[in-house]
């Protein structure tokens, strides 16, 4: 699917640099990859399988690109120490519940 492709690409170039990489640099990777999700489920580019494909795509960028820099800085419980707040980092995954919330109703 090319829009797939095409954020694939977009990702490379946004978030490719590995000289700046943190946790937020992480967790903006996520919310570009659901933001794309609702968006191109919203307007029925991307359904059911292709959505699934879109998922299955970004996972294996964020493990290619940054699985060991992810290990390296303490595996994904260091993602909290990272937030200082508690409060940020359950906001950032309230956002995500709620893109796979609307993603999946978008499905049915």
């Amino acid at each position: 699917m090319p829009i797939i492709q095409t954020s694939l690409i977009v990702a490379r170039v946004v978030f490719g640099d590995m000289k700046d990489l943190n946790w937020g640099r992480i967790v903006e990777v996520f919310f570009f990859a659901s933001e794309m999700c609702i968006q191109t489920a919203k307007r029925g580019i991307l359904t059911g399988s292709d959505l699934r494909e879109f998922v299955l795509e970004f996972t294996l960028f964020i493990k290619e690109h940054f699985g060991k820099w992810i290990a390296m800085h303490g595996g994904w419980k260091a993602i909290l120490t990272y937030f200082s707040s508690p409060t940020v980092f359950v906001s950032v995954l309230a956002i995500s519940a709620i893109a796979m919330y609307v993603i999946y109703k978008l499905n049915q």
